[in-house]
């Protein structure tokens, strides 16, 4: 599927380079400065919206502004050569910054640069995203675990066999079974069998200890 490139500008220069970009293959549409960014970006979806960064400076801030909060890359184009210095388009948010004019090899390459290291930085934030949820569902199964391995002076790999063997059993997660341990561990540990009277024959060991798991896992 062709990414959509939303061009905020209708000057003739304009159609120079959208030509370019639609004999590379991308779907260009174009919209005046004046025209309701909002609805346009709701409606359309674009992958990518190219601004001309002189107009209305003021406004500018505003449809940038709404970009980033959308998590829509922008590329910036002007005709003044100082203009960088003046609105620091990258503190902004911009991944490529262009002068006029603008060559069509130049418009392919920010153009291709810009989706590249967007679709990049998804990626390394769904990356971070899902290691730190990684990270943390490890750390509540090994409160569990550690519940379990001083309540039945168990070690590691015998109270995670019990955790897994429980999770097997209620036809969930080990996560599942590790959090509702750890939520009614303190407010049952009053009722809670003792674990002296968990018998020695291995077998008779590990089925009291489901046992007493499946009542921690209930209350």
């Amino acid at each position: 599927m062709p990414k959509k490139i939303l061009v905020i500008d209708d000057a003739p220069y304009v159609q120079q380079f959208t030509n370019a970009l639609t004999e590379k293959g991308y779907l260009i549409f174009a919209i005046s400065p004046g025209t309701d960014l909002y609805q346009v970006i709701h409606q359309e979806q674009p992958d990518l919206v190219i601004i001309d960064a002189f107009y209305n400076h003021s406004s500018i801030l505003l449809k940038l502004n709404h970009l980033i909060e959308h998590n829509i890359p922008f590329l910036l184009f002007s005709d003044d050569e100082h203009i960088e210095e003046l609105i620091k388009p990258h503190q902004l948010g911009a991944l490529s910054f262009l002068v006029k004019p603008i060559t069509d090899k130049q418009i392919k390459l920010a153009v291709e640069t810009t989706l590249y290291w967007h679709t990049a930085r998804l990626q390394l934030e769904r990356r971070a995203d899902n290691l730190n949820i990684t990270i943390e569902n490890n750390r509540k199964i090994s409160v569990a675990l550690g519940i379990l391995m001083q309540r039945y002076q168990l070690d590691n790999a015998k109270a995670f066999s019990l955790l897994r063997k429980a999770a097997r059993d209620e036809q969930c997660r080990i996560l599942d079974v590790a959090l509702k341990i750890t939520e009614n561990f303190e407010s049952s540990l009053a009722n809670f069998p003792s674990a002296s009277s968990i018998a020695n024959n291995e077998q008779e060991q590990a089925t009291e200890l489901l046992l007493e798991l499946k009542y921690l896992l209930t209350s």
